[in-house]
This record gives C-alpha cells, structure tokens and sequence, in this order.
C-alpha cells in the first residue's frame, strides 16, 4: 500500500518537472519563430507583388443573380406624415380620407366629397344579368379612413345589398377604418316584436322580425366600423343605438340644423297670419315637433303653437269591410300658418288627411316639412291637389325630376352635405 502510494507521489512530481522543462524550452525557441514566420510572410507578400497585373488591382463586381437582385431594391423613403397631424386640424384634401358611393344617391356623396375637399374614389358597381351585384374599388385604401354614402332608398334590398359589399370590399383592401354614411335608414319601420292579427283585444298575435336590428348586425358583420345616420325612424326615440352591439352610431337630428334653414323659408308666412304652429301628423313624430316648435321660436323670436293629430283605428266591422281612421286635432290652429312635421313621406295618404284635418279647423295656410321623401308611386301629384303651400324636404333620398315637375315651386330642397361634412371632419382627426 505504501509502496503504491509512493509510485503515484513519484510520477506527479516527474509530470510537473517535465511540464517545467517543456515551458522553459518553448520560451527559449520563441523570439526565432517568430522572426523566421515574419520572414516567410515577407517573402509571400513580395511573390504575390512581383505577379499581379493591373487588371487584377481592378474591384471585381459581385455577380446578383436575378432573384436577388430583386430583393436589394433600394428601400422607400419613411411614410409621409398624416397632413392633418402636420396642421393639427383638419385639412381639406387630405389624402388619408377616401370617399366612395354607391348607386343610391352619387350626388349627395360628390357634395359631401366637395365640402371635405376630395373626390369621390372610384368603383365600379354593377349587376348581372340575373340581378347578381358586383363590386370593385378602382383605387388602393390600405391604410386609409373610408366612408361610404349610401342610403337604403328604393329599391332598399339593391342599395343595401351594394352598401355591404362595398364594406366588404373595402375591409379586405386593408382599410384602416370604415364608416358607413347612411342618410336614410331603411328597415327601421319594423320595430314592433309583435302585432295583433284582428283587434287589440284579441289575444292571436302575429310575430315578426326586428327588421333593423338584423339590418344592423349585417352591417357590423360586413366590416363597418361606425354608422352616420339623418333622422332615424322613429324620430327623437333612439333605438337605433341599441341594435348595434359594437358599432358606434352617429345620428344627425333635423330639429339641430333645419330650422335654421326653414325659418327663412316660412318668415313671409308667418307675417301674413295671426302666428305659427307646428303640427305633428301622427304619434310617432310629436317628440320631433316638439324640437322643431322650439328651434324654431329661438329662430323667429316668436312664440310658437304646438298641435297633434290624433289618427284612431277604427273598430273592426262586422262584416270585415275596412273603415278609414278618425282623425281628430289637438290644438289651435284658426288663422295661424301651420307646418306638418313628418319624418318620412310614402305615399303621401297620411299626409294629406292632415292638410284636410288642418284646413278643415281653420288654418290659413299649410306647409310641410319631410326628412326622407321617398314619394313612391303618385305621391307627390297627390300632395300637389292637396292645397299646401310649401314642402320642405332632405336630400337624404334623391327627388325624381317627375316629382320635381309635379311638385314646382312649392319644393325646397335643405341639403344634409355641411352637417354630414363636418361630422366626418370631426371623426377623421380632432384638434388634439
């Protein structure tokens, strides 16, 4: 044991006087290898000298292949800064806006356009042979803030099938944000979740569809990432929020902006009679006369009246023939200048038994305003015979030149342009 413990001491110490003599030599034969090393190096250099050519002192050009050439093109410039940011307000003809229409109402959008300082984008919406809707954004949007004017106005299912795929189109184009500018707002007549079938004291009840809610959801499924409206149905009761679970809507009230418009048309009216009244022809639109009977006091400086017409189903007869509606006047309006207050004209009936109503009690003269005038069928010969004296109505929904003929100069046409303008001035870039 010893013996071995000794053998293994022994061979350590040998190792480490051999690494000691190995070290000592190596340092000794450094300085000589070096200089030999430096000598073969000079010698290398100066071969090397006495072969080269002058064209081998030319840079050689490195061969690109095709592929790669294409992926060494000289990167772009940063992106330009948003003008807007630039001014820090909103600058017409901003390049980040696009605006685009469809076939619903292209004057309305080339007006809005022009307020903003832009052109209508081009597209190119058409149909097929089977009624089949194509559409196709002629210009790039990537990145860009779009709006769409489009109203659903007759034929509704036509113009909103086109609202939704422009929204689509433009989503897949990589648009940074789309809003979708619908001045009148179809399908917001079937409200009601159910409706009885024969009498209010029956209990069969007919359902149906909330019309403008599927109408909504449609809309956020498409891609629209907020709504501008005018004047939704019903007026001044704000379902329409309601029906879009993520998409903020943004609704513009007539009794904001038209009074201002409209007192200048009925001044002389009002001057010729013993005063003014608003009337509101239906249930329905008495909160939206209500604005307007004081926009248009402040307007005036005058007091205004405030009168409704209560229109009352009739009971069922027994025979199942149909019996018109009582209409019945609330309010005073002998000798006064009276204007109708109705949110949206069809055809024109209902209309027109409130103009008989009102001259039936006494009135002077009536006028009637109207957000969206779609006039379907005879409408607007009808309200021609019906004795008013003027009809005021919103470019919502563009006026045929057949009802502008029957119509004359008892029409006036109030342009929603400034007031749809400037709201996307304001959704575009806000003064920070």
């Amino acid at each position: 044991m010893r013996r071995a413990v000794f053998s293994r001491r022994g061979a350590a110490a040998a190792a480490s006087a051999l690494g000691a003599a190995t070290a000592v030599a190596l340092a000794n034969s450094w300085p000589a290898s070096r200089e030999t090393g430096e000598q073969d190096l000079g010698a290398r250099c100066e071969a090397k000298a006495e072969t080269t050519t002058p064209e081998d002192e030319k840079p050689r050009t490195p061969q690109i292949s095709m592929r790669t050439q294409s992926r060494t093109k000289p990167v772009s410039s940063a992106k330009k800064p948003h003008l807007c940011s630039l001014n820090n307000d909103f600058t017409p003809g901003c390049g980040e806006l696009k605006v685009f229409a469809g076939n619903s109402n292209l004057a309305l959008a080339e007006e809005v356009a022009q307020h903003l300082g832009v052109s209508v984008g081009r597209s190119n919406v058409k149909r097929f042979a089977d009624g089949e809707v194509s559409v196709k954004l002629d210009e790039s949007v990537r990145g860009k803030d779009v709006y769409i004017v489009q109203p659903t106005s007759p034929p509704v299912n036509e113009n909103l099938m086109e609202l939704l795929l422009m929204v689509s189109a433009a989503r897949h184009a990589s648009a940074k944000r789309v809003t979708v500018v619908v001045p009148y707002f179809g399908y917001m007549r079937s409200l009601a979740h159910s409706a009885p079938t024969k009498s209010r004291t029956d209990w069969n009840y007919a359902r149906s569809n909330l019309a403008a809610a599927d109408v909504a959801r449609m809309m956020e499924v498409a891609g629209a990432q907020s709504v501008i409206a005018v004047d939704i149905h019903p007026p001044g009761q704000g379902m329409a929020e309601g029906f879009f679970e993520r998409t903020p809507i943004e609704t513009l009230r007539a009794a904001d902006f038209v009074p201002r418009e409209l007192a200048n048309i009925i001044k002389s009216l009002a001057e010729e009679s013993e005063g003014l009244a608003v009337v509101s022809p239906h249930a329905s639109c008495l909160t939206k006369a209500k604005n307007f009977k004081v926009a248009l006091s402040e307007a005036l400086d005058t007091p205004i009246d405030l009168a409704t017409i209560i229109r009352t189903p009739p009971p069922p007869s027994p025979d199942g023939t149909p019996t018109p509606r009582s209409v019945d006047l609330v309010g005073n309006v002998k000798g006064k200048s009276v204007i109708i207050v109705e949110d949206i004209m069809e055809s024109g009936s209902t209309t027109c038994a409130a103009i008989d109503a009102l001259h039936s009690a006494g009135a002077k003269s009536v006028s009637v305003y109207c957000s969206h005038a779609l006039f379907n069928g005879e409408a607007a010969a009808r309200l021609a015979k019906a004795g008013i004296e003027k009809i005021v109505v919103l470019n919502t929904v563009p006026v045929r030149e057949s009802d502008r003929a029957a119509l004359g100069d008892k029409l006036e046409i109030i342009s929603v342009a400034p007031e749809i303008s400037e709201l996307i001035r304001k959704m575009h870039y806000e003064t920070k």
